[in-house]
């Protein structure tokens, strides 16, 4: 499709067994439903007003390779395996991307991801290893699956919130990266883990109300650097 692949009702299937791949060099907008199965959609477009939306529906495969192009989410997305940015730039807008893939690296970004004021969602279970959170700038990012360890791919900055709802976020051994956040801080959902290692986590927020829940987690360097920025423990702080 060279240019809007749009579905205003019914049902778009890549076909059972098939897999069917789609190659859209416009807007995608789903208003039914569509199947991806194990298929891939390739994002192609150049220009810098394409958009996303998805409908509810999850993709399988999303790469984006459109030298220069643009597209942003206009509702909630899911990547199902992988999420590729090859060429062009992925706007996230405000809406949550749920990144669900169980490769260990459901987010390759060899383009540029621009979170705006979204949320990325890590929930995959990578029954081979760890899953890697891809170093990218996060508005507010999400850690969520009891069974497993999400481990950072270098020095992250998450601009808006974090929450590790369940399973481990990992700074890696003998790496110790550093986050910084600037927003709350949440790690109290069940089976929610940090391992700070040596790493150190800054908290940048310049708001009066940010909110620190480590969960009786422990960090290592601890370093608020925020101008006018109050955060308020909501439990005891190791």
């Amino acid at each position: 499709v060279s240019n809007n692949l749009t579905i205003t009702a019914g049902t778009l299937d890549s076909k059972s067994g098939r897999n069917y791949a789609l190659s859209v060099g416009g807007n995608f907008s789903n208003a039914g439903t569509f199947t991806a199965r194990s298929g891939t959609v390739t994002l192609t477009g150049t220009d810098s007003d394409n958009t996303i939306t998805s409908g509810g529906t999850a993709f399988y495969n999303l790469p984006q390779n459109g030298s220069g192009g643009t597209y942003t989410l206009q509702d909630a997305g899911a990547v199902s395996n992988v999420l590729t940015i090859t060429a062009g730039t992925l706007n996230g807008g405000s809406s949550t991307l749920t990144l669900s893939g169980t490769t260990g690296t459901p987010f390759v970004n060899n383009g540029t991801f621009t979170a705006s004021t979204g949320t990325v969602a890590y929930t995959g279970d990578n029954s081979g290893g760890n899953t890697t959170v891809t170093n990218v700038t996060y508005y507010s990012l999400t850690i969520s699956n009891t069974f497993e360890t999400y481990v950072l791919a270098g020095n992250t900055t998450v601009g808006g919130n974090l929450t590790i709802s369940s399973g481990t976020l990992d700074t890696v051994s003998g790496q110790n990266y550093s986050l910084g956040v600037g927003g709350n801080w949440d790690s109290s959902g069940d089976f929610a883990t940090f391992t700070a290692r040596r790493g150190t986590v800054t908290f940048t927020g310049t708001d009066s109300d940010n909110t620190i829940t480590s969960g009786n987690d422990s960090f290592y360097n601890l370093t608020q650097n925020g101008s006018g920025g109050t955060y308020t423990m909501q439990d005891a702080l190791t």
